[in-house]
């Protein structure tokens, strides 16, 4: 059962992955093409909270991912013109993450390509199943994360 759970997870991660990579193709955006998927998801969760102040840490928590990654990706997505860093007068270690004209630009074409895949998922599936399903995934998650402490 434990082999079959990492395997079906992977399976889905990659079909994810290809079908949000044919729907580019199919549903053209030129700056789409120069974004990672970690960098969409960034510009997308800068937009939902971009009546917050924003920090790299913020990032890091949401996506569970390393000081490094993160700042790689927003380094990336600076050099694009699609993020910028503004230092904050209490502390100047801290820049916070505000989003360009740029970025704002192309949010709603990645909404529609995480709408195209998100319907593709949930084809069939009952609002009740995947209440339940995204439970289990939470607790997965968390399970993962208290395997890195």
């Amino acid at each position: 059962m434990e082999n079959s759970t990492t395997k079906n997870i992977a399976q889905l991660n990659k079909l994810i992955h290809h079908n949000i990579n044919g729907y580019c193709v199919t549903h053209p955006l030129e700056e789409i093409n120069e974004l990672s998927r970690a960098g969409m998801g960034i510009i997308i969760y800068l937009y939902d909270h971009m009546d917050e102040v924003t920090y790299q840490k913020d990032i890091e928590n949401e996506f569970s991912a390393r000081k490094s990654t993160v700042s790689s990706v927003i380094t990336n997505l600076e050099e694009k013109g699609y993020v910028r860093r503004i230092p904050v007068k209490e502390d100047k270690r801290l820049k916070q993450l505000v989003l360009t004209e740029k970025a704002d630009a192309i949010t709603n074409h990645i909404r529609n390509v995480n709408g195209h895949i998100n319907g593709m998922i949930r084809k069939d599936i009952s609002d009740e199943d995947m209440l339940f399903f995204n439970r289990i995934l939470e607790k997965m998650t968390q399970n993962m994360k208290e395997g890195l402490d």
